[in-house]
């Protein structure tokens, strides 16, 4: 499958949108944010991004690698 291509600030904000958005999180999970998306080689998933920086508490932290993982099947970090 091939992924779509976007920005660091466009898989950022698709990130952050989708936690305050989803129906997954509530109370303090919806102020978490993720950022410090960071451009590497491809992995064995095709992947060539991740994220380094998580600011929430421990308890949200699975949620928000299943949205991150989720993102990372669909998309590649451009090279813009």
């Amino acid at each position: 499958m091939s992924k779509e291509l976007a920005s660091n600030a466009e898989i950022t904000k698709m990130i952050n949108d989708r936690l305050r958005e989803g129906k997954e999180l509530d109370g303090d999970c919806r102020e978490v944010t993720v950022s410090g998306v960071q451009r590497h080689p491809s992995d064995e998933s095709g992947c060539n991004w991740n994220w380094s920086v998580y600011n929430g508490p421990p308890e949200c932290y699975a949620v928000v690698l299943a949205i991150v993982s989720d993102l990372r099947r669909q998309y590649n970090l451009s090279d813009d």
